[in-house]
């Protein structure tokens, strides 16, 4: 009997008959299955939740949206960075200030200079950017415009073009081309205008002394305009009625009276074609004393720059004269000019000094060895010894020529 009973507790302990481990690992696995279905109705369920809420939970979520609104200038930064004007406004109006700025300071001899509200020019942009500012910077960096221009060395001469032919002179040929450059609205005056339009197709430039030439020549009362009278009396005269002819003239008195080239003797020969194309009948006057015909060019100068009814030309335009009459011949003019440029005091220039500049360059020396400072030297003249001594290192009374011995 015991045996039996041992068989029995063998068969309710581990040893399970096969279809019995089967039917509960089924069972195991639909348990599993239902829980995880149960979790699948949970999740879909709480998706299902309606719309408001989970717009009330993003918008809850969302709350410190405000402050990140206020970092907004980041995106102002960049724009500004490229362009100068920030993101939100229309850059056009900027654009047109920068134009406009521009065109103000190109004129300005120096782009830190005070302006004549007592302000300063600021070279930083519209906006304060540094795009801006080096754009503004670059626009008003123009080297300083000197007062006085530079004393040419070799003035030029007038260059007709080829094409022009030269015509033998008659009245009516001399008035036919004075209409062709005489004023629209004034047919008896060649205007500004008309002077310019005449040199320039006659191949005459306009820096240096070949205008005042012309002038002096038509005996004109005003600068760069010549009335119907004066041009008939002067090509008259010079025997010219064509654009070759009058440069002819104007190169051949330049080149004796201010480069002092000596005097060119007129052809004398029964052939046409190597005769000369103008009378040098005048010219040939001037070349038997060039110094008292310098001298009437010159004084005819100042009458013809000084306004009606003033006693005084202004220094830029004295300064500019000198340039071109007396720099050519005299090396201390540009000494002289540099001097008035650098002081920066002298406002005009009267009868007086006008005609002692030209005495002054005439007789004494660039050493400075004939100046005597108790002759009766106009002031400016005075001040430039002064200032020419000092600047070599020469005690007063003391000529370069004696320092370099």
């Amino acid at each position: 009997m015991p045996p039996k009973r041992k068989r029995v507790e063998e068969s309710s302990g581990d040893a399970i008959p096969t279809s019995s481990r089967s039917t509960r690992a089924s069972a195991r696995i639909q348990a599993k299955d239902n829980a995880a279905a149960a979790t699948d109705n949970t999740a879909a369920s709480t998706s299902s939740e309606p719309s408001t809420k989970r717009k009330k939970a993003s918008t809850t979520a969302k709350a410190p949206a405000p402050p990140k609104e206020k970092k907004k200038p980041a995106p102002k930064k960049s724009a500004t960075k490229k362009t100068g004007v920030p993101a939100d406004e229309d850059p056009k109006p900027v654009t047109a200030k920068k134009v406009t700025a521009a065109s103000k300071t190109s004129s300005v001899p120096n782009p830190v200079a005070p302006q004549p509200n007592g302000s300063q020019q600021s070279l930083s942009g519209p906006n304060g950017d540094a795009s801006s500012s080096s754009t503004t910077a670059s626009t008003q960096q123009a080297p300083p415009r000197p007062v006085t221009p530079p004393a040419p060395t070799v003035p030029q001469l007038a260059q007709p073009p080829a094409e022009l032919k030269v015509q033998p002179y008659t009245a009516q040929r001399s008035l036919a081309l004075f209409q062709k450059y005489a004023d629209s609205d004034d047919p008896n005056v060649i205007g500004p205008e008309g002077f310019e339009s005449l040199c320039t197709e006659g191949g005459i430039p306009l820096e240096g002394a070949l205008p005042l030439i012309l002038a002096w020549q038509m005996n004109a009362k005003e600068m760069a305009k010549i009335s119907k009278e004066e041009w008939a009396q002067g090509t008259e005269k010079l025997k010219i009625a064509s654009l070759p002819a009058l440069a002819a003239v104007l190169n051949d008195l330049q080149n004796m009276l201010i480069m002092q080239q000596g005097v060119v003797a007129a052809k004398k020969t029964g052939n046409k074609k190597d005769q000369d194309i103008y009378d040098k009948t005048v010219y040939t006057a001037y070349g038997q004393d060039t110094k008292a015909a310098f001298g009437k060019l010159y004084t005819y100068c100042f009458g013809m720059a000084k306004p009606e009814g003033s006693r005084n030309i202004d220094m830029e335009t004295s300064c500019a004269f000198w340039s071109v009459l007396l720099g050519p011949q005299y090396p201390i003019v540009k000494d002289i000019l540099e001097f008035i440029n650098e002081k920066g005091t002298y406002k005009a220039t009267n009868k007086d000094l006008w005609s002692m500049m030209l005495e002054f360059c005439q007789t004494v020396n660039p050493s400075l060895q004939d100046y005597e400072a108790d002759g009766a030297w106009p002031t400016l003249l005075d001040d430039f010894v002064s200032w020419q001594k000092a600047r070599l290192g020469l005690p007063e009374g003391t000529s370069a020529a004696g320092a370099e011995e």
